[in-house]
């Protein structure tokens, strides 16, 4: 048996990374709902975008990924639009009566 048959064909690479995807972020919010008394809804949502930062700069630089070729701009405009959006769904959700 060559070395090369060990390998993982990239559907199986895909399906172990969508799975370990759900067993850290079961393991986040398993976290999160710990630590919930003390924390407000922002410190939640800036602890799950930080540990989601960090992951996926570790997987970049693991997989040898350049995050930025010349596309800052489009970047930059994409995070300033998520993070709107995010705060802009919470403060929604802050705003509705229950």
């Amino acid at each position: 048996m060559d070395s090369q048959s060990k390998v993982l064909s990239p559907a199986a690479l895909g399906a172990l990374a969508a799975l370990l995807a759900g067993v850290l972020f079961g393991l986040l919010n398993l976290t999160i709902r710990l630590s919930e008394p003390s924390l407000t809804i922002w410190h939640m949502m800036f602890g799950r975008s930080v540990t989601g930062v960090v992951f996926i700069l570790i997987m970049a630089r693991k997989m040898g990924t350049v995050l930025i070729r010349g596309q800052a701009a489009s970047l930059a405009l994409i995070g300033l639009t998520g993070t709107l959006g995010i705060l802009g769904l919470t403060h929604a959700l802050l705003e509705i009566p229950l």
